[in-house]
């Protein structure tokens, strides 16, 4: 495809800065409150999750009365995690409103003076470098987590599918994953943030048209993610298996966002 033009116009000296450089701080301001609003999102869903795990293995007392370990001890975390379910849906559909609100004010195209220029490209530079830290940091707690519930597993002798133990696996699992997930979500849409506002010296329309198609997938997307993980959890009665739908919906997501960021390019 054609490049986009370069719209940067020379200021004189003693002019006023464009206004392209605050609708660019906003922007950043903006992905960024979107990337804490998607991470704190996953936790949520995730902690919910693993207090589900801590209900059905009868840890600390939580439950129904009366009841040993197992599926029908929780009534009480279905509920919770309805809960924290439609909370985290609010979260996805408040972050994409952010993204999809963050466009430029003045005009189809805003140009940026140089000094903005070159401090996006610099801060963009070094958010990539954070990034590619909090990929290696998420996966080393990923690792970590499941080999700390392996090693617990182990160490219980197995036990009851439903027992404390298998509990407690669970939940060091789900937590892992939460962290590592959310982690993710604010190292890259920081990142992205500079880069984007930075990019040819100008908010393109193009590029920010892409922004806000992929943060309209992010609440319907999320919310049918989260409907199969209860379809599957609760009518297959398979909690063990259905804690998968998160990393592969997740990765799934990314390859989708990727494609659409790339169009055009």
């Amino acid at each position: 495809m054609r490049p986009e033009p370069d719209h940067r116009i020379p200021a004189p000296p003693g002019s006023p800065a464009p206004p392209g450089d605050a609708e660019s701080e906003r922007f950043v301001r903006a992905l960024r409150n979107a990337g804490l609003l998607i991470g704190l999102g996953v936790v949520v869903v995730l902690g919910a999750v693993a207090l589900l795990a801590v209900i059905a293995g009868g840890i600390l007392g939580l439950g129904v009365p009366g009841r040993g370990p197992g599926p029908d001890r929780t009534p009480l975390g279905v509920g919770l995690l309805v809960v924290a379910l439609a909370g985290a849906v609010a979260l996805f559909f408040a972050a994409g409103r952010v993204v999809r609100r963050a466009g430029p004010r003045n005009g189809p195209v805003v140009p940026l003076s140089p000094a903005a220029l070159e401090r996006h490209g610099r801060l963009a530079r070094s958010a990539r470098g954070r990034t590619a830290l909090a990929v290696v940091i998420a996966l080393l707690v990923v690792v970590i987590a499941f080999a700390a519930a392996h090693l617990l597993e182990v160490i219980g002798g197995g036990g009851p599918v439903f027992g404390p133990i298998a509990g407690i696996a669970a939940v060091v699992r789900l937590l892992g994953v939460g962290a590592s997930a959310g982690l993710l979500a604010v190292a890259a849409l920081g990142a992205r943030a500079h880069d984007r506002a930075g990019d040819h010296g100008l908010l393109s329309p193009a590029k920010l048209e892409r922004d806000r198609r992929i943060a309209g997938l992010i609440a319907p997307y999320w919310s049918a993610v989260a409907l199969l993980y209860l379809a599957w959890s609760l009518l297959a009665g398979s909690w063990l298996a259905s804690w998968l739908v998160w990393p592969i919906a997740g990765t799934l997501f990314l390859i989708v966002a990727g494609v659409l960021a790339a169009e055009r390019r």
